[in-house]
């Protein structure tokens, strides 16, 4: 079940997801669960940073989460929406690149949650009216 707001509005407080064991390698916009201390947290992978690590974001998120690669458990079942997540892929590489160049990381951010939601929030209205 989740809780919390980061993957707002793609996924919901309260809503009931489905993981399947990650068995690698990662794919970008896809989103998986890995161990934060001692919370499980589902965020989208967005690339790798370095050979030990990858980089994670939460859809509502101004910022990235540096996970090493062992902390990846589980990944969210693909049922989601291929199109978007290719979309969310190509957005977040996109950020990452602006944040090199441009010294504004959460002015960067916020537009790229933004955009974010502006595509995964009609998905989010659809799937909650079945």
């Amino acid at each position: 079940m989740v809780y919390g707001l980061s993957m707002e509005p793609f996924l919901s407080f309260g809503e009931t997801v489905v993981m399947v064991q990650y068995d690698g390698p990662l794919k970008k916009g896809h989103c998986y669960a890995f161990i934060t201390g001692n919370t499980l947290t589902i965020h989208r992978f967005i690339k790798k940073s370095g050979d030990d690590y990858a980089l994670f974001a939460g859809d509502n998120n101004l910022f990235y989460n540096r996970v090493l690669l062992t902390d990846v458990v589980g990944e969210l079942s693909p049922c989601q929406n291929t199109c978007a997540v290719f979309i969310i892929a190509v957005i977040n590489s996109a950020f990452c690149t602006l944040m090199r160049i441009f010294s504004e990381e959460i002015l960067i951010h916020r537009i790229r949650r933004r955009i974010i939601r502006s595509i995964t929030g009609p998905a989010r209205k659809e799937r909650s009216r079945q």
